[in-house]
């Protein structure tokens, strides 16, 4: 009985750490996604949601809760009519409980853009609509 009770005392706080780590995993989440018009220490500067044509805009993410190294999906779209067009997939490394990071994209068509965050899965953790006005 005794050696029962001394391994309990042992697998209890193993099992309690494994499903901790689990839940973080679980739980990854974007704390914060701004569009905006540049990055400067690592912060997003001038956050807005209309841009001129070839105008570049940044989109800064942070993650937290990556517990692991994983990564993170900047797919940026231009609609036109009633189609959608994938411009650019920009894969981006997580690693760390709080993780910031960023991508850019030259907006080189006037109209309604959009900008998706994905995880490793392909799950849409968030989306940004914009707009860039302008002549061609």
């Amino acid at each position: 009985m005794r050696k029962i009770f001394i391994l309990l005392i042992f697998l209890v706080p193993l099992f309690s750490v494994l499903s901790y780590s689990q839940i973080n995993e679980n739980n990854k989440r974007i704390s914060r996604s701004i569009l905006c018009e540049n990055i400067i220490e690592r912060e997003p500067i001038s956050a807005k949601n209309q841009f001129d044509l070839n105008e570049k805009a940044y989109l800064f993410s942070e993650i937290i809760n990556s517990q692991k190294e994983d990564f993170v999906y900047h797919v940026w779209y231009f609609k036109k009519d009633d189609s959608i067009y994938e411009m650019a997939r920009i894969q981006l490394k997580v690693s760390g409980s709080r993780w910031r990071t960023w991508s850019n994209k030259t907006l080189n068509k006037i109209g309604d853009w959009k900008v998706e965050i994905e995880d490793s899965k392909g799950n849409i953790l968030k989306e940004i609509n914009f707009t860039v006005k302008g002549e061609q």
